[in-house]
């Protein structure tokens, strides 16, 4: 995705799960994992679980639908979404350029 892609209140999804993205700043996007079955969690803000930044380079792990999420990472996807809340955080890795 890139940072145009995103808009604060909608959804969208990274190999570890569904987010809901909260604030866009300049070069991060801040986002809550929906992880939890209670919605009342993601009433906010200020919301009842931690906010967690994405850099700018950390875009392009992400997805803005669900049908991509599973073309994307297929079966573990799927099983990591049926466990919600159940499963370890797992960061997506993507190549980082330096820029100087």
């Amino acid at each position: 995705m890139k940072k145009s892609d995103f808009e604060i209140g909608n959804e969208f999804f990274t190999a570890a799960g569904r987010w809901l993205c909260t604030d866009i700043g300049t070069r991060t996007i801040i986002a809550i994992k929906k992880d939890k079955e209670d919605e009342s969690w993601y009433n906010g803000p200020p919301y009842a679980v931690a906010e967690e930044a994405f850099h700018e380079f950390d875009f392009e792990g992400c997805v803005e639908t669900y049908q991509l999420a599973v073309e994307e990472w297929g079966d573990s996807f799927i099983a990591a979404e049926k466990e919600r809340g159940k499963i370890i955080t797992r960061r997506v890795s993507v190549n980082r350029e330096t820029k100087k």
